[in-house]
């Protein structure tokens, strides 16, 4: 399980830290008995000799090194806590970038503005939270007008959540349908967004999601406007409900 750092924790604390280092010939003592606090946002200088433990503490912090007894906490986690959470940081950064240079064109539903650039339109639509993202979803129908000026786009994207699986609805581009779908999440369709649980006004209450993205290939001789725009458009079948859609892109191949 992922560790939540405290950001009332301090930066670092060592409590009884002590480092050995055994060798055939003989034992090494790099930290005695060491406590240690430091506050976030307070600068710290390691004074000291050549051997006198400085850069063997600062291995420990790193998660580099484990120590020979007590403890060390890093923002009030171990330090393979927050190296980890560090890792995982940098790879979602990463992730993000990619993304971003694919997107020909993106819009957040349920989001006000970025629905209104994008044409929004809908009969009996809804918009609410989960997981601390916003949805879209109607029980007719909704759309958006997606921008595609260099005709470069050849994946749709939809980001859904599990909590809508077994939901029918027609996905329209260009007032032509491109597929059916009924929405069921799987371990095949996995998605980089996190694991988040929703709450507060809105939100449906106690529902653990972790979201996943279901890419729907356009094929390249799709009927375009002579300005690239496509507008899509989610259509629930009879009974059920069109979504909820957490984000829609639209990708370079």
């Amino acid at each position: 399980m992922a560790a939540v750092l405290n950001a009332s924790s301090p930066a670092i604390s060592c409590r009884d830290v002590g480092m050995r280092f055994f060798t055939e010939r003989r034992d090494v003592t790099a930290i005695q008995s060491l406590d240690l606090e430091v506050a976030q946002g307070e600068f710290l200088t390691l004074l000291g000799p050549s051997g006198c433990g400085k850069s063997t503490l600062l291995r420990v912090v790193a998660d580099l090194l484990p120590p020979s007894r007590g403890s060390a906490k890093v923002l009030g986690a171990t330090p393979q806590q927050a190296r980890e959470r560090r890792e995982r940081i940098a790879r979602d950064e990463q992730a993000r970038i990619a993304l971003q240079a694919r997107t020909v064109d993106a819009v957040a539903p349920g989001e006000q503005q970025p629905e209104s650039d994008h044409g929004f339109e809908g009969d009996r639509v809804d918009t609410g939270l989960n997981g601390g993202r916003r949805w879209r979803h109607a029980t007719g129908w909704f759309s958006y007008r997606l921008n595609d000026p260099k005709r470069e786009g050849r994946v749709l994207r939809l980001v859904c959540s599990p909590s809508d699986d077994g939901r029918r609805f027609a996905v329209w581009l260009n007032d032509r349908l491109l597929t059916d779908l009924t929405l069921k999440s799987s371990a095949e369709s996995p998605s980089p967004a996190k694991r988040e649980r929703g709450g507060g006004e809105g939100s449906r209450q106690g529902t653990e999601s972790t979201f996943y993205d279901l890419d729907l290939p356009i094929p390249e001789d799709w009927p375009r406007p002579a300005d690239g725009t496509l507008r899509v458009r989610f259509v629930a079948a009879p009974g059920s409900i069109a979504g909820g859609i957490y984000d829609l892109r639209l990708l370079r191949s």
